[in-house]
């Protein structure tokens, strides 16, 4: 059997936009990955609290965005790990969660020059791949 693959693509969707969506569902149908989740970060380490709308709100319009899309999926799993959240301790969250799948990381080329401060940034290239 096949395992499936899985893009993460997260974000603060604070608010989700047609670039996000467009960017999921081109991988989705085009990319090394059979689904991409969408999911919400409650806190990137490089952004302000103060500028998000509450986790609640961000997540309603994930749902509605994805609009029960097969391929394109919404994801809340950072909601329930600490913060700041780190995309490290989501991807080891996910691969307990769901051991017969494999986990590819989803980056815009907005956030690829800083790639390298992201808390172990080598291991998460060595272990789940990058999606640039």
């Amino acid at each position: 059997m096949t395992r499936r693959v899985i893009g993460i693509l997260g974000g603060s969707f604070n608010p989700v936009h047609n670039g996000h969506l467009m960017l999921a569902s081109y991988i989705a149908q085009f990319g090394p990955v059979d689904e991409v989740w969408l999911n919400l970060s409650p806190q990137n380490p490089f952004k302000e609290q103060s500028e998000l709308l509450d986790d609640r709100h961000r997540l309603a319009m994930l749902d509605k965005a994805v609009n029960g899309s097969v391929t394109v999926k919404v994801c809340d799993v950072e909601l329930s790990l600490p913060q700041p959240s780190y995309t490290i301790n989501t991807m080891e969250k996910l691969e307990s969660m769901y051991p017969d799948y494999d986990f590819r990381i989803i980056i815009g080329s907005d956030n690829w020059p800083r790639f390298p401060e992201w808390r172990d940034s080598e291991a998460l290239i060595e272990r789940y791949g990058l999606i640039v």
